[in-house]
């Protein structure tokens, strides 16, 4: 029989990104849904056992996101938990774990692989001891942790500050609210680009840790007013009063050095390009 790549995920934006990729692929991609497989449940363990065999690959995408209580962060890692359970005695032949940057301190230095993780963000945190619990189980050389920086694209459904809801208004020709003056600087990376190198990083088995970032930083500012000019829109760029502080310093520098220099060819396109494609 041939060997399966498992994905355990299959509702959220990544995971039916993928999904979407691999359709009309000859790959061996079973999507695990929670619905049949649920992570929170210890009776997982035994279901996961019978499907998955010896060589199989593993993407983890599942995760309750984004962490914004001590519920939700204790479950994410009973959700871990209970899947390394279903491994532990099982040789899989390489894993990928969908981290975030959000692992990060704050930094207005580049971030780099090595940088520190002593993140304040309870998000942050989760996937910080997540990386922790799989560095404790699996052969170091079995597994790759990609950690993406702020993903957007046509069928994101979050609608968060940025990109795909400057769009969301723009043609509806209201007016974007920017915080402060939209002068923070963030790097923003595709789904296309984030899809390539996850399949790219299953198929060679990479092994160690990788951000996944477009290497250059934009404002919100910037991004609001190329869309509206390409759009032709009416929609005005109107300034909101923050009731915090910025967040990240104002500033998230993400270095893609490493895995830019790991996959051959492998090319992240401009942001113009991909912004486009929100049109």
């Amino acid at each position: 029989m041939k060997n399966k790549t498992l994905v355990f995920g299959s509702n959220g934006f990544i995971a039916k990104s993928l999904k979407k990729n691999v359709k009309n692929n000859k790959d061996n991609y079973i999507f695990l849904s929670k619905e049949k497989y649920n992570l929170l449940d210890v009776s997982v363990v035994t279901k996961i056992k019978k499907i998955i065999k010896k060589n199989d690959k593993i993407i983890f995408i599942s995760a309750i996101a984004p962490v914004s209580n001590n519920e939700m962060f204790i479950n994410n890692i009973l959700m871990l938990n209970n899947f390394i359970k279903s491994i532990n005695d099982i040789h899989i032949s390489h894993l990928i774990y969908i981290s975030s940057d959000a692992v990060y301190e704050d930094s207005k230095k580049m971030i780099k692989e090595n940088s520190s993780t002593n993140c304040s963000s309870l998000h942050g945190m989760m996937h910080a001891y997540r990386e922790k619990l799989l560095s404790k189980s699996i052969n170091e050389k079995k597994y790759c942790i990609l950690r993406p920086t702020l993903i957007f694209g046509k069928e994101d459904t979050h609608n968060g500050y940025g990109p795909n809801k400057f769009v969301t208004e723009i043609k509806k020709n209201n007016n974007i609210r920017l915080y402060g003056k939209g002068e923070e600087l963030r790097d923003h990376i595709h789904i296309d680009d984030v899809i390539k190198a996850i399949r790219i990083a299953s198929e060679k088995k990479l092994k160690g840790i990788y951000n996944l970032s477009s290497g250059k930083c934009n404002s919100f500012l910037k991004i609001a007013k190329y869309l509206i000019n390409i759009t032709k829109s009416d929609s005005k760029i109107v300034f909101q009063k923050r009731d915090q502080p910025m967040p990240h310093l104002g500033i998230r520098k993400l270095s893609n050095k490493k895995i830019m220099g790991t996959i051959k060819n492998f090319k992240i396109e401009d942001i113009k390009v991909n912004l486009k494609k929100l049109i």
